[in-house]
């Protein structure tokens, strides 16, 4: 299917994840990442369902950083 439709491809996600015993619980997860897979870019996220997604797909996380993490961290 062309990248033109994502929403055709993005429901697969949960099936594969499940299969291999991971959880994605929300549906526009599963969108806004086979989006971010069709576009080959990276997504900024932190999220559980996005490390689930990352693990059965090549989708390309970046984790974001709060102010607390990063002051935690210095």
């Amino acid at each position: 299917l062309p990248a033109r439709h994502p929403y055709r491809r993005a429901p697969k996600i949960p099936y594969v994840s499940r299969r291999a015993g991971l959880t994605v619980r929300s549906s526009v997860d599963c969108l806004v990442a086979q989006i971010a897979l069709d576009r080959g870019g990276l997504l900024l996220a932190d999220d559980g369902d996005y490390v689930a997604i990352a693990t059965v797909r090549p989708l390309q996380i970046v984790k974001t950083v709060t102010l607390e993490e990063d002051l935690d961290e210095a």
